[in-house]
């Protein structure tokens, strides 16, 4: 099973620390947690872009964990994800992690469990990206992900899985992701913008 990874995190250095995560498998069950105690620093492209998306933290400081079939949901200590994502994984005997581009979102994932040898078994340990998928869909790998949502006319389905949220948040973000990889993945080149 392909399973759709994003996340949102505090910066882009080696100090970066996860603030939400979101795992959308290939028929769209989902999971959403933020990270009780990540502390926001002050920053002006997150408090425009990514907090206004954070569900849990003004409104509910109590812990919780939430699931359905469709559909999981998490304000959760960074200690105990892990042991939410593979209470999430039990349903599938093996997946592939795909993110739009793995550099952040493969490290911050495999951190959660303690690093990349202490993933879950059940986890092909190799990741894979839209950034790579994205040529061979003869696309540009820097194509805007909301243009080529519309370009592919996966709106409607988009907006169908993403309710009252929108771009930078990880819930969002995934869904997004993997709208498109099905779509590439499934055979549907597209002809890129001159």
């Amino acid at each position: 099973m392909r399973i759709y990874l994003d996340t949102e995190f505090t910066s882009l250095d080696q100090d970066a620390k996860l603030i939400s995560l979101a795992l959308v498998d290939s028929n769209g069950r989902s999971l959403y947690i933020e990270v009780k105690n990540c502390e926001l620093p002050n920053s002006e492209w997150l408090e425009q872009n990514v907090y206004p998306h954070l569900q849990w933290r003004v409104d509910n400081p109590d812990q919780f964990y939430l699931q359905n079939e469709q559909r999981s949901v998490g304000y959760l200590p960074i200690e105990e994800v892990a042991h939410y994502i593979e209470l999430w994984l039990l349903k599938y005997p093996n997946v592939e992690i795909w993110a739009d581009c793995v550099v952040w979102d493969w490290l911050l994932f495999c951190q959660i469990f303690g690093g990349a040898l202490h993933i879950p078994s059940k986890i092909f340990y190799l990741p894979f990206d839209l950034v790579t998928l994205l040529p061979l869909g003869n696309l540009s790998p820097n194509v805007c992900r909301q243009k080529l949502t519309q370009t592919l006319q996966l709106t409607q389905q988009l907006e169908a899985n993403t309710q009252n949220i929108g771009p930078h948040s990880a819930l969002y973000d995934a869904h997004r992701l993997r709208a498109i990889a099905e779509h590439i993945l499934g055979g549907h080149l597209v002809q890129p913008d001159n």
